[in-house]
């Protein structure tokens, strides 16, 4: 936690105040919201090293951290809502680098992808995710309205970065993907989604070396990472 930089404590109070002011289907998950809060006599783990720093006091002020640490030395300034946090830890928020809005179904029958639009958020959210990268979109517009609505405060959740639709050769693995048709589709496919709202990529199992090439090729010219599963056998990283 640095002074300045934007609240990623895991504690909805803190982290849902902004978005809490516009009402909404956020207001209900959020218990303290004013322009500045104290949590005090709370423990802080920092990430910076493995120490946990003790009877601490984090101020937000107006969505941003202004000050961290001991109680007794911060100055609380007037009008300041304090929140006793005693007996409770705050650790910055968790960036997750693999992430999901859908499930595969439990149902007999080929796999089907069912969108989690209105409860992966905000649990993503309360397991103290405050930043999620998707990796791999079954109903990319969907995920385009989660992380709109997000965005601007009308539900909670982490600030996501959108992965496209899966790069998937023939077969596909799941009747939702596009089985890809050569090295154009791949390069046609992240054109496509880059000006949406995706930032990244994700080459599934079947997809051919050349596909992959030119999606990789692609994605890196729109400045956009490509994921890779790991079963594919021929890429000696996950990671591009």
């Amino acid at each position: 936690m640095n002074p300045g930089k934007t609240p990623t404590a895991s504690s909805l109070s803190l982290a849902g105040t902004a978005a809490a002011q516009s009402g909404d289907t956020a207001s209900p998950f959020i218990k303290t919201r004013a322009p500045i809060i104290a949590t005090s006599n709370v423990e802080v783990i920092d990430g910076t090293d493995t120490s946990v720093l003790t009877v601490q006091t984090v101020l937000i002020d107006h969505g941003k951290i202004a000050a961290v640490g001991p109680t007794a030395q911060i100055t609380m300034p007037a009008g300041a809502t304090t929140i006793d946090g005693t007996s409770k830890t705050l650790i910055p928020g968790m960036v997750g680098m693999h992430e999901h809005l859908f499930y595969i179904s439990p149902a007999s029958g080929p796999p089907l992808a069912i969108e989690q639009f209105f409860t992966f958020p905000p649990l993503y959210l309360a397991s103290g995710v405050t930043t999620a990268r998707t990796t791999g979109a079954m109903d990319p517009y969907a995920d385009v309205q989660i992380k709109a609505r997000v965005d601007s405060g009308q539900m909670p959740g982490p600030n996501f970065e959108l992965t496209t639709p899966y790069l998937e050769g023939a077969p596909g693995a799941i009747s939702q993907m596009l089985e890809l048709d050569g090295p154009t589709d791949a390069r046609s496919l992240v054109q496509y989604w880059h000006p949406v709202g995706f930032t990244s990529a994700k080459a599934y199992t079947d997809i051919t070396p050349e596909e992959l090439q030119t999606a990789i090729e692609e994605a890196h010219k729109l400045h956009m990472k490509v994921t890779v599963s790991r079963s594919i056998e021929y890429g000696s990283s996950d990671r591009f």
